[in-house]
């Protein structure tokens, strides 16, 4: 067989290996928008303009061959590695641009990316001074996450155009306030942006304060607020032109285009109706204490002996713990304090303690020897 042949065939099975990968992963993996990845880029050129950056000098020590092409790891590694912080690319977009420049072959064709980047941008050193570096920029460029992410993203803005609209609230002044005197352009810093929100009664839970910063997000530590403000409005449009929303502003409980519920729904509970509420989830504390089922002092001795016998195999001396943490040498010690020098001393309701005591075990020996 001549070598002509051989390399036939493999270059034909790469390619035909590739489109069954690309078949499988279609309904998997976002679409990929040139749009997107020349945002990217332009976000790319506005870094390295302002930090006057070169990636020929990230990326030809990975090639010490100089066949133009490196893997996939090498080339995340430098974008999401010592660069994650200076251009502020989010996950999403790396491994988009990672499927853009990659070869038939799974390996990143960097040296065409190095050209798109800097290759394409005019000269500006004649009129620097009229130059910011901003004029690769999209103010409402946002970041590219997930399916699921965009998903979640999209419920959530919802939720919060929701309570937005029905409130009357208007939020561009307060991020406005903050420009004024951080000489910003269009972004504030995240825990500024954390507190207009709380101070705008706009709560939301952590995971969905770090997915906001993951989408909004902008050079690595900045929130793009200007953006934020835009995608409000066009769900406040949407809501409008569809006719989600009635006169308040709320959403309509019957309309059948409704926003789903980001929350999960209830699981069915069979004991409801055959077993007593007290022993699922005990007498609540506004009865009377003589209500309390008593605790039997037998398992509490029990405790004691074993605590006595762990102590006594492996030396552990409990009054030295104890005077550690008795700073006023009063004899007395703070639920939190007694807790924490059992858990010093390997007694705890840990698994990875030595000796490990059940949530009722421990409440047990502290009500005994409450003051």
């Amino acid at each position: 067989v001549s070598v002509s042949l051989v390399l036939r065939l493999t270059k034909l099975f790469g390619y035909f290996n590739c489109a069954i990968n690309f078949f499988i992963m279609a309904g998997e993996c976002k679409p990929i928008l040139l749009l997107d990845i020349w945002r990217t880029c332009n976000k790319i050129r506005a870094a390295i303009f302002r930090s006057g950056l070169d990636l020929w000098n990230y990326y030809l020590p990975l090639d010490p061959e100089g066949y133009s092409l490196i893997s996939e790891s090498k080339f995340v590694s430098v974008l999401g590695g010592p660069l994650k912080d200076t251009i502020g690319l989010s996950e999403q977009e790396i491994l988009e641009l990672a499927d853009y420049f990659k070869a038939p072959d799974g390996r990143i064709l960097y040296r065409q990316f190095c050209q798109v980047i800097h290759d394409n941008v005019p000269d500006m050193t004649k009129y620097s001074n009229l130059v910011s570096g901003l004029e690769w920029e999209d103010p409402y460029h946002v970041n590219s996450l997930s399916v699921p992410e965009e998903r979640r993203i999209m419920l959530l803005l919802t939720k919060i155009a929701t309570l937005v609209k029905a409130r009357d609230l208007v939020l561009l002044p307060h991020f406005q306030d903050y420009e004024i005197i951080a000489k910003n352009n269009g972004t504030i810093t995240i825990s500024h942006f954390a507190r207009v929100l709380h101070f705008l009664k706009i709560f939301v839970a952590p995971e969905e304060f770090r997915l906001l910063v993951r989408k909004f997000l902008k050079d690595g530590y900045t929130v793009n607020y200007i953006a934020f403000v835009s995608a409000l409005e066009y769900v406040y449009q949407y809501m409008e032109r569809c006719g989600i929303t009635d006169l308040g502003g709320e959403v309509l409980p019957n309309f059948r285009g409704r926003a789903m519920n980001a929350s999960l729904p209830k699981l069915p509970r069979p004991e409801v109706g055959t077993v007593p509420t007290d022993a699922v989830f005990g007498v609540q504390k506004i009865f009377h204490p003589v209500l309390n089922k008593p605790r039997d002092p037998e398992i509490l001795q029990k405790v004691i002996q074993r605590i006595q016998k762990y102590a006594y195999t492996e030396g552990v001396r409990i009054g030295q713990f104890f005077k550690d943490f008795d700073v006023t040498n009063c004899g007395r010690l703070a639920e939190a304090s007694f807790r924490r020098c059992l858990d010093m001393m390997g007694v705890g309701e840990a698994g990875t303690r030595r000796y490990n005591l059940t949530s009722e075990e421990m409440d047990d020996l502290v009500d005994a020897y409450r003051d």
